[in-house]
């Protein structure tokens, strides 16, 4: 194929899911009528913003488009300092650390394998590592690539690879820096090592998810895998030219599996169709491309193609900006409810942890109110394409999958409590029961000993004459005896009864 890439008006970012845990809860202060407890994301996220690196702070505030939201959705991610609970804050590299992996000077190439040519790539654009974290422990880190190539089989096979970034054992990437010799006054290169990332022996390589971890280290975030390890999901946006007619399906059938340029030969008419399930038109030859490997921009530059400032400026921003945004939105969704499903499975419903439920519970409706939207843009080719990424992540399957989880559980929970509560006033009715018949068992003690009395005809006044007062002793002794055995015997029948 001998079609270009405009190098200008493309981009493709490599996502990386993560999980993370919220620091435990600060020592109780003095608590008054009006005080609330403290926010734990909020505190969590002014760490990540103060966070340095060789003392210079990391990150800086990355303004998502508010303006492209709904009004309650925007309130929730708007990261003005005003609002005490946003659900998730964003921001970017701040200039003093994003050249440590972007200026003139470093070269950067993707090694193939022992076969496969290596492929000179850039890092940055509108910005080279981004960080977005939401409150219910979900976070994504965003890395802004591209070929230096403009030739589409070269991009076809960067987006293919790179977005391995320690899953294949050949995906690995090495980096130059421009260097200068004072004695000899020329200027050279050499290996360069950004972060002080594990090096191999052989040629300095390494895996890129080293960089993204030692990001991670370096803020304060301790990540855990909740994708497959080590691979990403790439977003990227292409506007390809001098792509004949004929070759059009076959370029949408590559993008949308992130096939390389030496694969996705054998296709079926189904997997050329234009009008593909996962391909979202957005207007004459240009779409969406949504899957689960990743989303995609791709529209062809043609003679037919308008050029108004939309199509040569704005339409690469809103790729970038509020549609990006859409994405990360749903992915947070994503991997929120299989977080919440997967502590279901793994806490609540373990023997001894019905109370656990409460907080899987709460964390639920907290999501719902906060990060569950039907709608969450204001036009409608934004809502459009929002939707279309919940039906191609089953956001809508998955909810219902956890709500009915926690609701099973919930009710499991409840009958449980109902079963000991049912148990203590059956014990407490046995125990009343019982200690009612000790009572009247107490009795005999002393009933069969005054009846013998009466029967002897023995009382304060009198004292019958004739009878030995050795007879009478004995004869109250046992009577108290047998009065006794007799307590001892059913008192020890009824607590087996009630046992």
């Amino acid at each position: 194929m001998n079609e270009t890439v405009d190098k200008a008006k493309s981009f493709a970012y490599f996502v990386y899911p993560f999980l993370f845990d919220l620091p435990d809860a600060p020592p109780p202060e003095r608590k008054t009528a009006n005080s609330t407890s403290p926010d734990l994301f909020s505190i969590f996220a002014g760490r990540i913003a103060e966070a340095t690196l060789e003392n210079k702070r990391i990150w800086t505030d990355w303004g998502i488009p508010v303006n492209d939201l709904m009004p309650h959705v925007a309130r929730f991610l708007d990261p003005d300092p005003k609002n005490k609970k946003p659900t998730g804050r964003f921001w970017q590299l701040s200039n003093d650390v994003a050249q440590k992996l972007q200026t003139n000077k470093i070269g950067w190439r993707m090694l193939r394998g022992k076969t496969g040519t290596p492929i000179p790539f850039t890092l940055g654009g509108d910005f080279v590592v981004q960080l977005a974290l939401f409150r219910h422990g979900v976070g994504f880190i965003t890395v802004s690539a591209q070929p230096v190539s403009n030739e589409l089989d070269a991009w076809l096979a960067f987006l293919h690879d790179f977005r391995f970034m320690s899953h294949r054992s050949d995906v690995r990437v090495c980096a130059e820096r421009e260097t200068y010799d004072p004695v000899s006054k020329q200027k050279a290169t050499a290996s360069y090592n950004p972060l002080n990332v594990p090096l191999s022996a052989n040629d300095n390589s390494f895996y890129f998810i080293e960089v993204i971890k030692a990001f991670l280290k370096a803020s304060g975030i301790d990540a855990t895998e909740v994708f497959t390890p080590g691979h990403t999901l790439p977003y990227t946006s292409l506007f390809v030219r001098g792509a004949a007619e004929n070759d059009k399906p076959t370029i949408l059938h590559r993008l949308r599996n992130f096939f390389g340029p030496e694969q996705g030969a054998n296709t079926s008419p189904d997997d050329l169709s234009p009008n593909h399930a996962a391909n979202l038109a957005y207007a004459r030859d240009q779409w969406f491309l949504q899957t689960l490997n990743g989303g995609s921009f791709l529209a062809f530059d043609g003679e037919n193609t308008p050029g108004d400032d939309f199509q040569n400026n704005d339409l690469s921003k809103h790729t970038g900006g509020v549609y990006f945004c859409a994405n990360l939105l749903v992915l947070y969704q994503r991997f929120t409810l299989a977080r919440l499903s997967e502590r279901v499975a793994t806490e609540a419903l373990v023997d001894g942890a019905d109370k656990k439920w409460e907080t899987i519970r709460d964390d639920l409706l907290d999501f719902t109110a906060r990060g569950h939207f039907a709608q969450a843009m204001q036009s409608d080719h934004h809502h459009r394409y929002y939707r279309k990424w919940q039906e191609v992540l089953q956001i809508p399957q998955l909810y219902e999958e956890v709500r009915n989880e926690v609701r099973d559980m919930y009710e499991r929970a409840v009958f449980r409590l109902r079963q000991e509560d049912d148990k203590r006033e059956k014990r407490e009715e046995n125990r009343e029961k019982l200690v009612a018949k000790r009572l009247s068992l107490f009795g005999l003690l002393f009933a069969i000993p005054a009846l013998i009395l009466a029967f002897l005809g023995v009382n304060i006044r009198e004292y019958p004459s004739g009878l030995p007062l050795m007879a009478v002793s004995s004869l109250f002794l046992g009577g108290f005896v047998l009065a006794a055995l007799a307590y001892w015997i059913l008192v020890k029948f009824w607590n087996k009864e009630t046992t």
